[in-house]
């Protein structure tokens, strides 16, 4: 039927924004996860949802902000999130999986981002990483085994250390990073996942960046 092809095009199109993002036509990309976000915004809201229409929404609209700050358009990107976070919410009233609180924190973390990116309110920032990192602190400890969570939770704390350093307190940032290198390393050496191994190189590189801007200090 008629809303069975239009969630099936909007996930095509959504996938194609993928192989987009990796021949990086971030413009062409954009604009295909808007329209997918059209459709299953009206699908989300309407009588012909279907319990994987909401979480779907949701991961195109964290790909969205993402995409969005990358492009620098910083207040789209924030409006696109703070609407994301809202329905993402509201999921979590009725719905207690973890993959609920998971996507709660994703959307904070890319909203501390996006805000960080912005240089608007940098509070606020701080504010959504140490949420999302509460969240990921308490799924990595009810659910060991679940790694993709222990990875979060690391990139969470890089990204609260980017903004420590924005803020001009090394040494917390170092505590951070280093913490995040630790795990990240037990984790790349418990699963050969490219996710897991980029999330560590990310990391190193952060440390890096952070050694050389002492020693331009010092110098």
């Amino acid at each position: 039927d008629d809303v069975r092809y239009r969630r099936t095009e909007a996930r095509v199109r959504s996938q194609l924004a993928d192989i987009d993002v990796e021949f990086d036509s971030i413009d062409e990309a954009v604009a295909k996860i808007a329209q997918g976000i059209a459709v299953f915004s009206e699908l989300a809201d309407g009588q012909d949802v279907i319990p994987s229409d909401v979480p779907y929404l949701l991961l195109l609209m964290i790909q969205h902000g993402e995409l969005l700050r990358k492009l620098g358009r910083l207040e789209t990107s924030e409006v696109v999130l703070e609407e994301a976070l809202q329905r993402a919410r509201k999921r979590e009233v009725s719905n207690k999986e973890p993959t609920s609180r998971h996507l709660v924190a994703r959307i904070l973390l890319e909203s501390g981002r996006t805000l960080q990116a912005h240089e608007k309110d940098l509070d606020a920032a701080g504010k959504y990483i140490e949420e999302a990192i509460a969240i990921w602190s308490s799924l990595a400890t009810e659910y060991r085994q679940t790694l993709d969570y222990q990875n979060y939770l690391a990139n969470a704390r890089v990204a609260r250390a980017e903004l420590r350093l924005a803020t001009n307190d090394a040494e917390s940032a170092r505590t951070d990073l280093e913490a995040a290198r630790v795990s990240l390393q037990a984790i790349a050496d418990k699963a050969a996942k490219l996710t897991y191994h980029e999330s560590l190189a990310q990391c190193l590189a952060a440390l890096a960046r952070l050694e050389m801007n002492s020693g331009d200090r010092e110098q």
